[in-house]
């Protein structure tokens, strides 16, 4: 998708869209079109080479036009030169297409989502 630009920016920056305050230790991405926020990745690294997408949020007008996707891959190129290797993310189940078709995988539950029946686990090679 042309005209989007995505970075990392303070919370702030994510103007709304997101749920909760990130930790102090996460990496905010925002997608912006036109100078606007269009969505939002949280994303922690974890103790060993992984890092968590803690939240991904596409503000609804820019829904399945591969903001997404955007984000997701501006992730991957973050975690390569962290030398993080896989990209980890809990999502409810009704979220499991999604994350399929950004090129996660179901996995175990990791961390604190180990046997959390409320969410389903999902994991992507960097």
């Amino acid at each position: 998708m042309s005209g989007v630009v995505v970075r990392l920016e303070d919370a702030a920056g994510a103007e709304g869209l997101l749920a909760a305050v990130p930790p102090p230790n996460a990496r905010v991405l925002v997608a912006r079109i036109d100078g606007a926020a269009a969505g939002v990745l949280v994303l922690a690294p974890g103790p060993d080479d992984f890092a968590e997408v803690l939240e991904l949020v596409v503000a609804s007008v820019h829904r399945r036009t591969g903001v997404a996707r955007r984000l997701v891959a501006a992730a991957e190129s973050w975690a390569r030169v962290q030398r993080i290797r896989t990209l980890r993310l809990a999502a409810a189940p009704a979220l499991a297409p999604a994350a399929d078709a950004l090129g996660f995988t179901a996995i175990d539950g990791f961390g604190a989502h180990v046997g959390d029946d409320a969410v389903l686990c999902f994991a992507r090679p960097v």
